[in-house]
């Protein structure tokens, strides 16, 4: 039996865990809220595991509305600038 079959078998009804390791393969659609960590028969320390949950919907998309001139787009990490956007934009114009 392997880890993940530990954590199917501590997960709450209709719950996922996952571990630490799991977690890094995750998108950034994920949020992985840390519990703490549980003791597993065939290991020897305790494994830290998550609980993954979708984001929710992103606040707006395009032109933020603080009137700073920056773009927002949810598959980015941080908001991109208007000249971080024409600068994209010309670079792949130039291909």
């Amino acid at each position: 039996v392997n880890l993940s079959a530990r954590l199917m078998a501590n997960a709450p009804q209709g719950g996922i865990l996952i571990d630490e390791a799991t977690t890094r393969l995750c998108t950034r659609e994920l949020l992985c809220e840390e519990l703490p960590a549980i003791m597993v028969k065939g290991k020897t320390n305790p494994i830290t595991i998550f609980r993954p949950r979708q984001k929710g919907p992103p606040e707006y998309i395009g032109l933020e509305p603080t009137g700073s001139g920056r773009v927002s787009f949810p598959w980015y990490d941080r908001p991109l600038s208007i000249s971080q956007q024409i600068s994209m934009t010309e670079e792949s114009l130039a291909v």
